[in-house]
């Protein structure tokens, strides 16, 4: 439930929380980091306490997961607010409430309440799409060529930077493509090219399974496919904008298949055991 809602209600059955003298506890275990513009940035390994004393606190805590990780709700337990919220977004706020009766014992009691998100690491290996994939991160700094020579053709073998390749295939284009069309849900991509929406629901469903090496305000997760034009291999690429920007699947960038880079993985998948 939104922690507004929440906090509302209790006020309303008479448990004034964040008032004048109440602390709000932000706990972050691991996983990630609590960001607000009020109160600042909470991060991993530590409990940052705000003091609410005035009856017109209102602030938005977001949960925002570091590289490798994803938010998975907001922790359930008492004196916790937005309890099981999977939003990443926790509001709290007393506005509206001042003069309440109860304050006084509110204030001399010095009560503290807490929020947490909880976190959870992507694994390397994940299911989407009726295949297992490899994380494409995993293989960050190697060339379409150097994957080529374990993956010619498609079928790997032997070890490619530190993972067993026994049973692996390097996606072609379609391949990629049909991942990406069974999370749009409509054949948006057919050979090489860009699907491009506002706000879509499949580019955060998309980057829930991938890891993104990006630490800007998108979350991309880009790789290697087995295709070729010319001397260039192609990529496929998933953007996560921020609200109120386009989101964007693709197929058709190339780069040079002698580069390198940390930002450039790939794409291997595998029949479900």
């Amino acid at each position: 439930m939104n922690g507004k809602r929440v906090l509302r209600a209790l006020l309303l059955a008479g448990v004034v929380l964040l008032a004048g003298g109440c602390k709000l506890a932000v706990i972050v275990v691991e996983g990630g980091e609590v960001q607000s513009l009020g109160s600042g940035t909470c991060v991993a390994g530590n409990i940052c306490v705000i003091d609410i004393d005035a009856d017109d606190f209102s602030e938005t805590f977001t949960a925002v997961p570091a590289p490798g990780w994803r938010f998975l709700r907001w922790n359930a337990g008492g004196d916790f607010f937005c309890k099981d919220l999977t939003s990443a977004d926790c509001e709290l706020s007393n506005a509206g409430f001042g003069g309440d009766p109860l304050l006084a014992g509110i204030i001399a009691s010095q009560r503290t309440f807490y929020i947490m998100p909880v976190f959870e690491r992507q694994p390397d290996i994940v299911t989407i799409g009726g295949k297992q994939w490899y994380q494409p991160d995993l293989f960050a700094e190697l060339s379409w060529l150097a994957i080529s020579a374990a993956c010619p053709g498609g079928p790997c073998s032997g070890m490619l930077n530190g993972q067993d390749m026994s049973g692996w295939t390097w996606e072609s284009v379609d391949g990629v493509n049909a991942l990406f069309n069974d999370v749009i849900g409509f054949e948006a991509l057919d050979g090489p090219g860009f699907h491009v929406q506002l706000d879509s629901t499949w580019a955060p469903l998309l980057l829930g399974h991938f890891r993104s090496d990006f630490t800007g305000a998108d979350d991309v997760v880009i790789g290697w496919t087995r295709n070729l034009d010319g001397v260039d291999g192609r990529l496929g690429q998933v953007i996560d904008s921020p609200s109120g920007n386009e989101d964007i699947a693709a197929t058709a960038l190339t780069v040079n298949w002698s580069t390198s880079g940390a930002a450039i993985g790939a794409w291997f998948s595998r029949p479900l055991p």
